[in-house]
């Protein structure tokens, strides 16, 4: 129902079964992913910015 208030345009948990895959334990939750499909960090609960943009950089590089 949030996600569709929202008008989300990227798959939710719940509805795809992703949820199970990727381990979820809460809700928010944020995936760090590197690009070979590698689950490198999982972060329940509120995330600030800051956090969110260093675990991010350190992906890209």
């Amino acid at each position: 129902m949030f996600a569709e208030t929202f008008k989300f345009t990227f798959p939710v948990g719940r509805d795809n079964g992703i949820s199970g895959v990727l381990g979820a334990r809460g809700i928010p939750m944020t995936v760090f992913v590197a690009g070979d499909g590698r689950i490198v960090k999982r972060h329940i609960g509120y995330i600030a910015y800051g956090e969110l943009s260093s675990n991010i950089e350190a992906l890209l590089k």
